[in-house]
Protein backbone atom coordinates (compact mmCIF):
# COMPACT_ATOMS: atom_id res chain seq x y z
CA UNK A 1 0.00 0.00 0.00
CA UNK A 2 1.06 3.56 -0.69
CA UNK A 3 2.00 5.48 2.21
CA UNK A 4 1.06 9.25 1.58
CA UNK A 5 -0.90 10.03 4.60
CA UNK A 6 0.24 12.62 7.21
CA UNK A 7 -1.10 13.15 10.72
CA UNK A 8 -0.71 16.25 11.90
CA UNK A 9 -1.01 16.36 15.68
CA UNK A 10 -1.71 20.15 17.45
CA UNK A 11 -4.17 21.35 19.67
CA UNK A 12 -6.13 22.56 16.89
CA UNK A 13 -9.46 22.79 18.68
CA UNK A 14 -8.78 24.80 21.81
CA UNK A 15 -10.67 27.73 22.33
CA UNK A 16 -7.23 29.80 21.88
CA UNK A 17 -7.29 29.99 18.07
CA UNK A 18 -3.92 30.84 17.98
CA UNK A 19 -3.52 27.00 18.06
CA UNK A 20 -5.96 26.70 15.04
CA UNK A 21 -3.36 29.10 13.23
CA UNK A 22 -0.07 26.76 13.78
CA UNK A 23 -2.49 24.30 12.62
CA UNK A 24 -3.08 25.61 9.77
CA UNK A 25 -0.13 26.87 8.66
CA UNK A 26 1.46 24.05 9.63
CA UNK A 27 -0.05 22.01 7.19
CA UNK A 28 0.30 24.68 4.44
CA UNK A 29 4.67 24.25 5.49
CA UNK A 30 3.68 20.31 4.92
CA UNK A 31 1.90 20.86 1.82
CA UNK A 32 5.30 22.90 0.16
CA UNK A 33 7.22 19.93 1.61
CA UNK A 34 5.17 16.70 0.47
CA UNK A 35 2.98 18.21 -2.49
CA UNK A 36 1.94 14.79 -2.99
CA UNK A 37 0.84 13.91 0.81
CA UNK A 38 -2.58 14.64 2.28
CA UNK A 39 -2.68 16.01 5.94
CA UNK A 40 -5.30 14.59 8.59
CA UNK A 41 -6.16 16.66 11.93
CA UNK A 42 -5.33 15.16 15.18
CA UNK A 43 -6.12 17.44 18.10
CA UNK A 44 -3.70 16.29 20.72
CA UNK A 45 -6.71 15.96 23.84
CA UNK A 46 -9.21 14.70 21.27
CA UNK A 47 -11.57 17.39 20.13
CA UNK A 48 -13.10 17.10 16.51
CA UNK A 49 -14.36 20.75 16.14
CA UNK A 50 -14.01 24.56 17.72
CA UNK A 51 -16.74 24.70 20.51
CA UNK A 52 -18.09 28.00 21.44
CA UNK A 53 -20.05 28.05 24.44
CA UNK A 54 -22.18 30.59 26.15
CA UNK A 55 -21.44 33.58 28.59
CA UNK A 56 -22.95 31.00 31.13
CA UNK A 57 -21.12 28.57 31.11
CA UNK A 58 -18.18 30.06 30.05
CA UNK A 59 -18.73 31.87 33.43
CA UNK A 60 -18.53 28.40 35.11
CA UNK A 61 -15.34 27.17 33.52
CA UNK A 62 -13.85 30.03 34.38
CA UNK A 63 -15.02 29.81 38.08
CA UNK A 64 -13.90 26.16 38.04
CA UNK A 65 -10.42 26.52 36.48
CA UNK A 66 -9.26 29.78 38.73
CA UNK A 67 -10.82 27.10 41.90
CA UNK A 68 -8.26 24.52 40.02
CA UNK A 69 -5.55 27.06 39.72
CA UNK A 70 -5.25 28.44 42.86
CA UNK A 71 -5.66 24.61 44.79
CA UNK A 72 -1.92 22.98 45.72
CA UNK A 73 -0.02 21.60 42.94
CA UNK A 74 -0.94 17.83 44.12
CA UNK A 75 -4.22 18.47 43.91
CA UNK A 76 -3.93 19.54 39.86
CA UNK A 77 -1.85 16.81 39.41
CA UNK A 78 -4.71 14.82 40.72
CA UNK A 79 -7.37 16.21 38.92
CA UNK A 80 -5.53 15.67 35.22
CA UNK A 81 -4.65 12.10 35.78
CA UNK A 82 -8.21 11.35 36.84
CA UNK A 83 -9.54 13.22 33.77
CA UNK A 84 -7.00 11.57 31.58
CA UNK A 85 -7.95 8.06 32.84
CA UNK A 86 -11.89 8.52 32.42
CA UNK A 87 -12.46 11.17 29.97
CA UNK A 88 -9.78 11.92 27.82
CA UNK A 89 -7.66 8.96 26.86
CA UNK A 90 -11.05 7.30 25.67
CA UNK A 91 -11.64 10.74 23.15
CA UNK A 92 -8.12 10.04 22.22
CA UNK A 93 -8.12 6.71 21.55
CA UNK A 94 -11.48 6.35 19.48
CA UNK A 95 -9.56 9.17 17.31
CA UNK A 96 -6.26 6.95 17.47
CA UNK A 97 -7.81 4.26 15.84
CA UNK A 98 -9.77 5.68 12.98
CA UNK A 99 -6.16 7.27 11.48
CA UNK A 100 -3.60 5.28 12.58
CA UNK A 101 -4.22 3.16 9.33
CA UNK A 102 -1.74 1.22 7.36
CA UNK A 103 -1.12 4.20 4.48
CA UNK A 104 -0.10 6.67 6.99
CA UNK A 105 3.83 8.07 5.80
CA UNK A 106 4.51 9.70 9.46
CA UNK A 107 3.25 12.23 12.08
CA UNK A 108 4.12 15.56 13.28
CA UNK A 109 3.69 16.86 16.27
CA UNK A 110 3.23 20.50 15.16
CA UNK A 111 3.76 23.89 16.81
CA UNK A 112 2.78 25.54 20.11
CA UNK A 113 4.24 24.61 23.30
CA UNK A 114 3.55 21.00 23.22
CA UNK A 115 6.25 19.78 25.51
CA UNK A 116 5.10 21.34 28.59
CA UNK A 117 4.51 20.30 32.25
CA UNK A 118 1.22 21.57 32.22
CA UNK A 119 0.29 19.09 35.25
CA UNK A 120 0.51 15.96 33.11
CA UNK A 121 -2.05 17.18 30.66
CA UNK A 122 0.14 17.39 27.43
CA UNK A 123 3.01 14.49 28.73
CA UNK A 124 0.02 12.15 29.40
CA UNK A 125 -1.01 12.53 25.65
CA UNK A 126 2.24 13.35 24.02
CA UNK A 127 3.56 10.15 25.23
CA UNK A 128 -0.10 7.67 24.58
CA UNK A 129 0.24 8.88 20.93
CA UNK A 130 3.57 8.70 20.28
CA UNK A 131 3.51 5.16 21.41
CA UNK A 132 1.07 4.39 19.64
CA UNK A 133 2.66 5.32 16.42
CA UNK A 134 6.09 3.51 17.27
CA UNK A 135 3.71 0.44 17.58
CA UNK A 136 3.09 0.63 14.11
CA UNK A 137 6.47 1.74 12.79
CA UNK A 138 5.17 5.35 12.32
CA UNK A 139 7.85 7.74 12.13
CA UNK A 140 7.11 10.80 13.88
CA UNK A 141 8.53 14.69 13.93
CA UNK A 142 8.31 17.30 16.09
CA UNK A 143 8.09 20.63 14.12
CA UNK A 144 7.75 23.90 15.34
CA UNK A 145 7.23 23.26 18.85
CA UNK A 146 8.41 25.25 21.99
CA UNK A 147 9.76 23.60 25.26
CA UNK A 148 8.52 24.63 28.41
CA UNK A 149 9.96 24.47 32.10
CA UNK A 150 11.03 21.60 33.99
CA UNK A 151 8.24 21.01 36.81
CA UNK A 152 7.69 17.52 37.93
CA UNK A 153 10.03 14.09 37.37
CA UNK A 154 6.82 12.49 36.05
CA UNK A 155 6.45 14.65 33.53
CA UNK A 156 10.05 14.67 32.42
CA UNK A 157 9.54 11.02 32.64
CA UNK A 158 6.73 10.42 29.80
CA UNK A 159 8.79 13.00 27.51
CA UNK A 160 12.14 10.92 28.22
CA UNK A 161 10.17 7.70 27.59
CA UNK A 162 8.67 9.53 23.96
CA UNK A 163 11.90 10.60 22.99
CA UNK A 164 13.95 7.26 23.39
CA UNK A 165 11.24 5.73 21.05
CA UNK A 166 12.65 4.44 17.70
CA UNK A 167 9.84 6.67 15.57
CA UNK A 168 11.57 9.34 16.83
CA UNK A 169 13.19 10.86 13.52
CA UNK A 170 13.77 14.68 13.76
CA UNK A 171 13.12 17.41 16.44
CA UNK A 172 12.86 21.07 15.08
CA UNK A 173 12.10 23.76 17.75
CA UNK A 174 11.02 26.89 17.55
CA UNK A 175 13.70 28.92 19.21
CA UNK A 176 17.43 28.76 20.29
CA UNK A 177 16.25 28.40 24.38
CA UNK A 178 13.85 25.61 23.66
CA UNK A 179 16.67 23.56 21.49
CA UNK A 180 18.64 24.24 24.70
CA UNK A 181 16.56 22.82 26.81
CA UNK A 182 15.75 19.83 25.29
CA UNK A 183 19.56 18.89 24.47
CA UNK A 184 20.15 19.50 28.03
CA UNK A 185 16.88 17.81 29.57
CA UNK A 186 15.79 15.11 26.56
CA UNK A 187 19.42 14.92 24.79
CA UNK A 188 20.74 11.48 26.20
CA UNK A 189 17.29 9.78 25.69
CA UNK A 190 16.96 11.58 21.86
CA UNK A 191 18.79 9.56 18.95
CA UNK A 192 17.48 11.87 16.13
CA UNK A 193 18.26 14.77 14.47
CA UNK A 194 17.86 18.18 16.63
CA UNK A 195 17.41 21.39 14.66
CA UNK A 196 16.12 24.78 15.27
CA UNK A 197 13.04 26.43 13.19
CA UNK A 198 10.38 29.07 13.65
CA UNK A 199 6.96 29.23 15.07
CA UNK A 200 4.50 27.91 12.08
CA UNK A 201 2.28 30.81 12.80
CA UNK A 202 5.07 33.23 11.20
CA UNK A 203 3.40 32.12 7.77
CA UNK A 204 -0.16 33.18 8.29
CA UNK A 205 -0.03 35.27 6.08
CA UNK A 206 0.99 33.16 3.13
CA UNK A 207 -1.24 30.46 4.77
CA UNK A 208 -4.61 32.21 4.61
CA UNK A 209 -3.66 34.75 1.42
CA UNK A 210 -4.03 38.08 3.67
CA UNK A 211 -2.74 41.32 3.52
CA UNK A 212 -2.91 44.23 6.17
CA UNK A 213 -6.03 46.51 5.41
CA UNK A 214 -5.09 49.63 4.57
CA UNK A 215 -5.34 52.20 7.96
CA UNK A 216 -7.73 54.88 8.16
CA UNK A 217 -7.15 58.85 9.14
CA UNK A 218 -6.55 57.52 12.60
CA UNK A 219 -4.06 55.43 13.56
CA UNK A 220 -5.96 51.85 15.30
CA UNK A 221 -3.89 50.49 18.42
CA UNK A 222 -5.41 46.60 18.93
CA UNK A 223 -5.43 45.52 22.73
CA UNK A 224 -5.20 41.87 22.81
CA UNK A 225 -6.37 40.88 26.33
CA UNK A 226 -6.38 37.75 28.32
CA UNK A 227 -7.53 36.88 31.63
CA UNK A 228 -5.50 36.71 34.42
CA UNK A 229 -5.95 33.13 35.03
CA UNK A 230 -4.66 31.59 31.45
CA UNK A 231 -1.54 34.17 31.95
CA UNK A 232 -0.67 32.91 35.73
CA UNK A 233 -1.38 29.15 34.97
CA UNK A 234 1.72 29.57 32.35
CA UNK A 235 3.38 32.65 33.84
CA UNK A 236 7.09 32.59 36.11
CA UNK A 237 6.69 33.33 40.10
CA UNK A 238 8.42 36.34 39.67
CA UNK A 239 4.84 37.40 37.61
CA UNK A 240 1.86 38.66 39.57
CA UNK A 241 -1.19 37.67 37.44
CA UNK A 242 -4.07 38.96 39.94
CA UNK A 243 -7.61 39.76 38.47
CA UNK A 244 -8.12 43.05 39.48
CA UNK A 245 -4.50 44.26 39.42
CA UNK A 246 -4.98 43.60 35.66
CA UNK A 247 -7.80 45.06 34.63
CA UNK A 248 -6.80 48.26 36.67
CA UNK A 249 -3.73 48.16 34.59
CA UNK A 250 -5.73 47.39 31.44
CA UNK A 251 -8.17 50.23 32.11
CA UNK A 252 -5.80 52.65 33.06
CA UNK A 253 -4.08 52.40 29.70
CA UNK A 254 -7.71 52.75 27.73
CA UNK A 255 -8.50 55.74 29.68
CA UNK A 256 -5.26 57.38 28.61
CA UNK A 257 -4.90 56.35 25.29
CA UNK A 258 -8.27 57.75 24.70
CA UNK A 259 -6.83 61.16 25.54
CA UNK A 260 -5.19 60.85 22.56
CA UNK A 261 -5.36 60.60 18.78
CA UNK A 262 -5.76 56.51 17.91
CA UNK A 263 -8.83 54.77 17.50
CA UNK A 264 -8.93 51.97 20.21
CA UNK A 265 -10.15 48.47 19.50
CA UNK A 266 -10.08 45.57 21.92
CA UNK A 267 -9.79 41.66 21.30
CA UNK A 268 -9.35 38.19 22.30
CA UNK A 269 -7.66 35.51 19.87
CA UNK A 270 -11.46 33.43 20.83
CA UNK A 271 -10.80 32.01 24.23
CA UNK A 272 -13.95 31.79 26.56
CA UNK A 273 -12.02 33.19 29.87
CA UNK A 274 -10.21 35.90 28.03
CA UNK A 275 -13.82 37.13 26.60
CA UNK A 276 -15.17 37.27 30.16
CA UNK A 277 -11.95 39.23 31.24
CA UNK A 278 -12.47 41.74 27.95
CA UNK A 279 -16.07 41.78 29.30
CA UNK A 280 -14.90 43.36 32.58
CA UNK A 281 -12.54 45.73 31.35
CA UNK A 282 -14.51 46.70 27.87
CA UNK A 283 -17.95 48.27 30.58
CA UNK A 284 -15.89 50.87 31.48
CA UNK A 285 -15.60 51.94 27.99
CA UNK A 286 -18.87 50.90 25.65
CA UNK A 287 -19.16 54.47 23.88
CA UNK A 288 -15.34 55.27 23.12
CA UNK A 289 -13.46 52.06 22.07
CA UNK A 290 -14.52 49.57 19.66
CA UNK A 291 -14.48 45.89 20.70
CA UNK A 292 -14.19 43.50 18.15
CA UNK A 293 -16.11 40.16 17.82
CA UNK A 294 -15.37 37.03 19.65
CA UNK A 295 -13.90 34.84 16.58
CA UNK A 296 -15.49 31.30 15.76
CA UNK A 297 -12.76 30.14 13.62
CA UNK A 298 -9.20 30.86 13.02
CA UNK A 299 -9.63 32.86 9.96
CA UNK A 300 -12.34 35.34 11.55
CA UNK A 301 -9.08 35.70 14.41
CA UNK A 302 -7.30 36.78 11.31
CA UNK A 303 -9.68 38.56 9.76
CA UNK A 304 -9.56 40.75 13.37
CA UNK A 305 -6.02 41.40 13.56
CA UNK A 306 -5.24 42.36 10.09
CA UNK A 307 -7.50 45.15 10.48
CA UNK A 308 -4.94 46.72 13.03
CA UNK A 309 -1.88 49.40 12.61
CA UNK A 310 -0.19 48.05 15.97
CA UNK A 311 -0.97 45.05 18.48
CA UNK A 312 -0.26 45.35 22.03
CA UNK A 313 -0.89 41.66 23.52
CA UNK A 314 0.19 39.10 25.92
CA UNK A 315 -0.77 36.12 23.50
CA UNK A 316 2.03 35.46 21.61
CA UNK A 317 0.53 34.17 18.74
CA UNK A 318 -1.58 37.94 18.58
CA UNK A 319 1.84 39.14 18.15
CA UNK A 320 3.34 36.31 15.51
CA UNK A 321 0.47 36.54 13.72
CA UNK A 322 0.75 40.47 13.49
CA UNK A 323 4.72 40.43 12.70
CA UNK A 324 3.64 37.69 9.61
CA UNK A 325 0.87 40.12 8.15
CA UNK A 326 3.62 43.25 8.68
CA UNK A 327 1.93 44.49 11.35
CA UNK A 328 3.86 46.17 14.04
CA UNK A 329 3.39 44.65 17.81
CA UNK A 330 4.18 45.60 21.73
CA UNK A 331 4.46 41.94 23.49
CA UNK A 332 3.56 41.78 26.84
CA UNK A 333 5.73 38.96 28.92
CA UNK A 334 4.34 36.29 31.06
CA UNK A 335 6.32 33.49 29.77
CA UNK A 336 9.89 33.17 28.63
CA UNK A 337 8.45 32.40 24.99
CA UNK A 338 6.58 35.60 24.21
CA UNK A 339 10.84 37.23 24.79
CA UNK A 340 11.97 34.21 22.75
CA UNK A 341 10.00 35.33 19.79
CA UNK A 342 11.18 38.66 19.90
CA UNK A 343 14.18 38.10 20.20
CA UNK A 344 14.39 35.88 16.66
CA UNK A 345 12.58 38.87 15.43
CA UNK A 346 15.16 41.36 16.45
CA UNK A 347 12.60 43.19 18.53
CA UNK A 348 13.11 42.31 22.01
CA UNK A 349 13.06 45.58 23.00
CA UNK A 350 9.36 45.93 22.07
CA UNK A 351 8.74 43.92 25.04
CA UNK A 352 7.43 45.05 28.16
CA UNK A 353 6.22 43.41 31.44
CA UNK A 354 2.57 41.44 31.03
CA UNK A 355 1.98 42.93 34.90
CA UNK A 356 3.30 46.39 35.33
CA UNK A 357 3.35 48.10 32.30
CA UNK A 358 2.06 51.78 31.73
CA UNK A 359 0.86 54.31 29.13
CA UNK A 360 3.89 56.05 29.29
CA UNK A 361 5.83 52.60 28.10
CA UNK A 362 3.06 51.48 25.92
CA UNK A 363 3.08 55.32 23.95
CA UNK A 364 6.85 55.39 23.31
CA UNK A 365 7.20 52.14 22.15
CA UNK A 366 3.90 52.61 19.88
CA UNK A 367 6.08 56.20 18.78
CA UNK A 368 9.24 54.62 17.87
CA UNK A 369 7.79 51.16 16.37
CA UNK A 370 6.34 52.94 13.39
CA UNK A 371 9.68 53.99 12.39
CA UNK A 372 11.57 50.57 12.24
CA UNK A 373 11.88 48.72 9.12
CA UNK A 374 11.53 44.69 9.61
CA UNK A 375 10.19 43.39 6.24
CA UNK A 376 13.35 41.83 4.71
CA UNK A 377 14.24 40.30 8.44
CA UNK A 378 10.78 38.71 8.39
CA UNK A 379 10.88 37.51 4.97
CA UNK A 380 14.29 35.85 4.99
CA UNK A 381 12.49 33.89 8.47
CA UNK A 382 9.86 32.67 6.60
CA UNK A 383 12.65 31.88 3.93
CA UNK A 384 14.38 29.74 6.80
CA UNK A 385 11.51 28.42 7.96
CA UNK A 386 10.57 26.21 4.24
CA UNK A 387 14.35 24.93 4.03
CA UNK A 388 14.01 23.92 7.40
CA UNK A 389 10.61 22.37 7.69
CA UNK A 390 12.72 20.33 4.40
CA UNK A 391 15.47 19.68 6.43
CA UNK A 392 13.35 18.15 9.23
CA UNK A 393 11.69 15.83 6.73
CA UNK A 394 14.59 14.71 5.65
CA UNK A 395 15.28 12.12 8.43
CA UNK A 396 12.05 10.57 7.66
Amino acid sequence: MKKNKIILCTARYSDNLGDGIISDCTRELLNRSCPVSSVVDLDISGRTTFSLKDDKSCDVRSKLKNLVLNAPDFVKYIIVVLLWFFISKKKLKKELESILTDDVKFLVFGGGQLILDNFLSFPLKFSYISKLANKKNIPIVVLGCGVGVKKSWLAEYFYKKAFSLNSFKSVFLRDTKSVKSFEARFGSSFSGKLGLTYDSALYSSETYNIKKKKSGEKLIIGLGLSHPSELKAGSTASHDFNFKKLANLWVELISKLNETNYEIVLYTNGSSEDELFLDKVYSHFCDNVTRLPRPKNPAELIQNICRLDITVSHRLHSSIISTSLEIPSIGLTWDDKVLSFYKAIGRENFCLSGDNFTFVEIDEKIKSILNMNTKTKICDLKQAMIQYTNDALKEI
